[in-house]
């Protein structure tokens, strides 16, 4: 069809009438599918922090070294080790917090048993959990696990780690002097 250009303008405003709808809608969509979307990818992806550093173990006249992911935050205390299906034997993850109290633990979505040694606020071993089994698919129904005394830090490793590689102990000691 031809348009005479006075009617090109009348036609122009009709068809943008229905724009504002659709990119309104279309707005919604995408931020519903980014929020879900999200909550999905973050539910079931394995947190991966980018600081890592080594930590050595002392015990006795033996010395152990881990290489560990630092979790920090309240968000990283929270996922920790979630969703990961295996780990280095010399990996881990070190839970630093900024007080010293009584901690718990679980296992919810973390598919690999683990040791879980907890540490004062000087670096000694105040207890240890060996080999922490998995729970996944339990939902809220896993087993907790804590320290006797209170820790300000916690080190998480493979399940028989600490009775492999070191004679762990109470009163063992962690150095911190490479931590950033």
């Amino acid at each position: 069809m031809n348009y005479s250009m006075k009617e090109m303008p009348e036609l122009y405003k009709k068809q943008n009438k229905i724009s504002p709808l659709i990119i309104l809608l279309g707005i919604v969509l995408l931020a519903l599918i980014g929020f879900f979307g999200y909550k999905i990818i973050k539910g079931n992806t394995p947190q991966i922090i980018e600081n890592r550093n080594y930590i050595t173990i002392n015990s006795g006249n033996k010395n152990s070294t881990v290489y560990v992911e630092i979790a920090k935050t309240a968000e990283e205390h929270e996922i920790g080790l979630m969703n990961r299906k295996s780990m280095k034997q010399d990996e881990g993850m070190l839970f630093i917090f900024n007080d010293v109290n009584i901690r718990y633990f679980w296992m919810k979505d973390t598919y690999i048993p683990l040791d879980m040694i907890f540490f004062d606020d000087k670096g000694n071993v105040v207890n240890i959990v060996h080999n922490a089994e998995p729970c996944v698919d339990k939902g809220d129904n896993c087993q907790t696990y804590n320290s006797v005394l209170p820790a300000k830090y916690v080190l998480e490793v493979n399940a028989n780690w600490a009775k492999l590689n070191l004679p762990i102990t109470n009163g063992t000691k962690l150095d911190l002097t490479k931590i950033n």
